[in-house]
Formats: structure tokens, C-alpha cells, sequence
């Protein structure tokens, strides 16, 4: 179970440390440090919500510059996204992190518990919970679902297959048909949607699905399918009541991804 803890705590520190990357350093973000003069508070505000701006409408330059470039980034294909610059200071950054690293150790214990030396599933369980808070930060406040996380949580689940493939060879065929098979229906039925409905869902949602059916298996994926597809109805009612949005606008699947796997996962605990 120690291991287990340490495996969730070094892998959702990771993830911590790469949203503050993408916070920090992409062109779609404005990052806020939060420092302040107690003295010269009014005025430093007022110099600094120019400095935000001029920040944000040159973000916003270089972003259209470089959108060929960064079209993979896209969570909306091309007539729908826009060109959205977001905020986020590095206080609700540890905030989030410091509250989802907390829930993850706690999610980490009980499938210990529930799931007594399937490490395996542990792992690629957690795999997925490790960029799915990330992911959900991300794509409410821009629209997008970033290729480093993507990247980041197929490198997790390459890092169970090694283990898998020293430690459990006798189940690894099994466990590399289901999950591929899994990954392969949700990227088939993602690709569908996109068909029948243009703009249903975009191309970051589809790879963050991708990496749950490699992550989950053909076990769990409907389950936290459906369960997204529920959430994502509570997300945009929530928007709507708030103000946040109107119809017309485009509501972000991210969240309710996250939401609805994690609910997934849960209930399965209990």
C-alpha cells in the first residue's frame, strides 16, 4: 500500500508541475502571480490589470500567429474555437493541486484496499486520474486539453506496461487486448460523433478518451462514458444558471470527463 501512496504522490506532483508549465508558459494563458505591495496596493493593481491586458491582447496575436502550428492543441475544430486567452494565478493553481493530490491519495488508499495487490489496475487507474484534474483546469478556462498531458498520461501507462511486462507477463496479453480494445472504441465512437454531430466534441476530448480505454479497459469505460455524458449535462446547467455562458456558447467536456470517470471508478469502491 506504501508504494502504492508514494506511486500516486510522485505522479500527481508531476502533474501539478506540468500544469504550472502550461499555466506559466503557453501563449493561451495569462499568468497572474498574485504578489503585491501591502503600500501601494490600489495603484499597483490598477498598473498591474493594464499589465494583464496588454499581456493578454499579445497572447492573444501570438496565439492567431501560431494557430496552424497549434491545431493539435485544439479542443474545438476550427469554425468553433476561438482564439480564448485565459487567466489563472499561481494561487488557484496550488489551490486546485494541493485539493486534488489530496483526493487522489484518498482514492489512492481505498483501491489498495478494495483491490489488495492488483497493482496493475492501481496503476493505470491512478495513471488516469493524474491528468484528468489537470486536463478538467485547462480545458474549463480555455477550451482546450493540452498534447503534453496526453502525452503525459500515455508515458504513465507505458510506465505500468514495463511493470506489467517484468512482474505479470502472464496477464499482459490479456490486459493489452482489452485496453486497446477500449481505447479503440472510444476513439471509433468519438470519430462518429464528430461525424454526426460537427463540433460535438473535440480533438483534445477525443485523445483524453483515447487515454481512459487505455487506462480503464473495456470494464470500465461505458460506465465512465455514460457517466460523462451525465455530467456534462450538470456542468452546462450549472454554467447556464451562473450566467457563465449562454446557448450559444461553447461549454467545455473536460470537466465532465473528469467528473464522470472519477464517479465511475468510485462507485465501484463502495
Amino acid at each position: 500500500m506504501l508504494g502504492t501512496m508514494l506511486y500516486a504522490l510522485l505522479i500527481n506532483s508531476g502533474s501539478a508541475g506540468l500544469l504550472y508549465y502550461i499555466v506559466r508558459k503557453k501563449p493561451y494563458f495569462v499568468f497572474e502571480d498574485g504578489k503585491a505591495d501591502d503600500g501601494d496596493s490600489g495603484e499597483h493593481e490598477e498598473g498591474k490589470a493594464e499589465e494583464v491586458s496588454d499581456e493578454s491582447e499579445e497572447k492573444s496575436e501570438e496565439l492567431s500567429e501560431n494557430k496552424d502550428d497549434d491545431d493539435d492543441d485544439d479542443n474545438d475544430d476550427e469554425d468553433t474555437s476561438e482564439d480564448r486567452v485565459g487567466r489563472a494565478s499561481l494561487k488557484e493553481v496550488i489551490i486546485f493541486g494541493a485539493l486534488a493530490l489530496c483526493f487522489n491519495l484518498v482514492l489512492a488508499y481505498f483501491l489498495c484496499r478494495h483491490y489488495p495487490g492488483n497493482y496493475v489496475f492501481c496503476g493505470k487507474t491512478l495513471a488516469i486520474f493524474s491528468i484528468l484534474w489537470p486536463a478538467a483546469f485547462v480545458d474549463f478556462k480555455v477550451y482546450r486539453i493540452p498534447n503534453e498531458l496526453v502525452l503525459y498520461g500515455l508515458g504513465l501507462r507505458a510506465a505500468v506496461f514495463i511493470y506489467q511486462l517484468i512482474f505479470d507477463f502472464s496477464h499482459l496479453r490479456e490486459t493489452m487486448v482489452e485496453d486497446i480494445g477500449a481505447g479503440a472504441i472510444l476513439l471509433v465512437a468519438s470519430l462518429i460523433c464528430v461525424f454526426i454531430m460537427r463540433n460535438s466534441i473535440g480533438a483534445g476530448d477525443i485523445k483524453l478518451f483515447v487515454v481512459i480505454g487505455l487506462c480503464l479497459g473495456l470494464s470500465n469505460i461505458f460506465s465512465a462514458v455514460f457517466f460523462s455524458l451525465v455530467a456534462s449535462f450538470f456542468v452546462a446547467l450549472f454554467v447556464l444558471i451562473t450566467k457563465r455562458k449562454s446557448r450559444k456558447d461553447t461549454i467545455p467536456f473536460g470537466p465532465a470527463i473528469a467528473i464522470g470517470t472519477y464517479t465511475s471508478i468510485i462507485l465501484t469502491l463502495f
